[in-house]
């Protein structure tokens, strides 16, 4: 038996032609199809050209000791911009601790970041358990983010390393204004360690002063450190008596010239060479004729000799009358100018 064609099971629809349609759809369908024929010319376009680079090899670079591996390796990856921003965070939460720092490196040479990279700085600073990558993503986040990194920025300064806690003290420069973050900064100037960050905290406090010009800012200092140092903290011997040098010092660094006994006791030999520089600038921008004999002898002291010539200079401009001769019997190398705040 032979079969014959199949018998349509449906009437056939007629064919309809564009012209047929209402005028208002034609318009409707030609735009579709124009928008259509764009999308897929520009599809096979990319497909045709599309360029994918695999970036493995420089990423794990960036962990190697050998500058002549990672220094090309971090070129190459900066070269490439926004495009190797996404391999770059998901690397940060695979690699190990030398190529994440490598990482942090490569994305804080960008002179602008998205939210993406904002966001991976920051769980970075919050969470990466190796404090050399947590000390460098600060200031990469601060550079990046700008203001939005205020919050993470300040929950720094808590961080339990010191390094990373001085990233973050430095990072605080022209950000950290409100009275709770002056606090902690405040104390951090009286009793951090290493003493190194204490000093940049009172750096940064003064640079928040607009170098003296913004007297609200001054006075919420000058009144977070008379209550710290007052403030009884359990600590005795060596700490206290740092912590009331400290508390001096940065009064001082805001033109508070009623410790100036204390001081005196900074510029012991028996102080860190560093805390004695800051002790002798602050003598030579306050301390008056009764000084200068201290000052004179310490001339005489080649750890700290120049810049006690530097505070005698500071007086005689302030007309403080003998410090002019007792300047003029400095044998040590004289600088050409005024040294800057230490």
């Amino acid at each position: 038996m032979k079969l014959g064609p199949p018998r349509a099971t449906s009437r056939p629809r007629p064919a309809r032609s564009l012209r047929s349609l209402p005028k208002s759809r034609r318009r409707g369908v030609a735009t579709l199809a124009s928008l259509l024929t764009v999308v897929l010319a520009v599809t096979v376009a990319a497909a045709e050209y599309e360029v994918c680079v695999d970036v493995t090899a420089d990423v794990r670079a960036l962990g190697s000791d050998d500058a002549f591996a990672w220094e090309p390796a971090a070129d190459r990856l900066r070269a490439l911009g926004p495009a190797a921003w996404p391999a770059l965070l998901r690397a940060l939460e695979h690699e190990g601790p030398a190529v994440r720092e490598g990482i942090v490196g490569v994305l804080a040479s960008a002179t602008e970041a998205n939210d993406a990279v904002r966001q991976g700085l920051e769980r970075v600073v919050q969470s990466d358990p190796e404090a050399a990558v947590r000390e460098v993503a600060v200031p990469a986040l601060r550079k990046l983010a700008g203001a939005k990194s205020r919050d993470v920025v300040v929950a720094a300064l808590e961080d339990p390393s010191p390094e990373v806690r001085r990233k973050a003290i430095t990072a605080c420069t022209d950000l950290c204004t409100g009275d709770a973050v002056l606090a902690r900064l405040v104390a951090l100037a009286l009793a951090d360690e290493p003493v190194a960050n204490a000093l940049q905290a009172k750096r940064v406090l003064w640079s928040l002063t607009g170098e003296g010009s913004d007297a609200e800012i001054a006075a919420k200092i000058r009144a977070a450190t008379i209550a710290a140092s007052n403030a009884r903290d359990g600590s005795s011997g060596e700490p206290a008596e740092r912590r009331t040098l400290l508390a001096a010092l940065l009064l001082a660094e805001i033109g508070e010239a009623t410790r100036l006994d204390t001081l005196v006791l900074a510029t012991r030999p028996d102080q860190p060479d560093a805390i004695r520089v800051h002790a002798l600038h602050a003598l030579g921008r306050l301390g008056g004729e009764d000084r200068v004999a201290l000052v004179a002898e310490l001339q005489q002291d080649a750890a700290v000799g120049v810049y006690a010539h530097d505070a005698l200079r500071r007086m005689s401009e302030r007309g403080i009358a003998p410090a002019a001769a007792a300047a003029a019997r400095y044998t040590g190398p004289r600088p050409p100018q005024p040294l800057p705040r230490p």
